[in-house]
């Protein structure tokens, strides 16, 4: 177990993506993810969401074949205005069969630090958004 922690304190200042839902924005930053299609979808769009849950920027991201894709919110809202740094909720949407469907999103998240829980597995504290089991990282950037 100590040997396994040594290694994850490796990570500390590294991204990771997984599913938080949750990501950080700093001043004249990005948030970057990937969206998981289950098939092949002519209408995917990514949606960000400020703490109040109000829509601050949707972003388009067209016809896309099945599997990871990439995405990258600018840090601008609709309005072409910067939003302030803090931590916005993203999800997304694909058109499936004619139909919407909110499909899975991995977000990028810098590790700030690693901790051993009571139940002897790895917790990494996540920018924005917390801790998070280490078993729910999906990719190690």
């Amino acid at each position: 177990m100590s040997n396994q922690a040594l290694q994850a304190a490796n990570l500390v200042g590294r991204s990771v993506l997984a599913p938080t839902g949750l990501a950080a924005l700093s001043e004249g930053g990005t948030i970057s993810g990937t969206v998981e299609l289950p098939a092949a979808s002519n209408d995917v769009a990514v949606n960000v969401y400020d703490q109040a849950g109000q829509l601050v920027r949707r972003v388009e991201l067209g016809a896309q074949a099945a599997g990871s894709v990439s995405f990258q919110w600018d840090g601008l809202k609709d309005d072409g205005q910067f939003a302030s740094p803090g931590t916005y909720f993203v999800s997304a949407e694909a058109s499936v069969d004619g139909r919407t469907e909110a499909v899975d999103t991995l977000l990028e998240s810098q590790v700030r630090s690693v901790t051993l829980s009571n139940s002897g597995g790895l917790l990494l504290d996540l920018e924005g958004v917390g801790s998070l089991d280490f078993s729910e990282v999906q990719q190690i950037l």
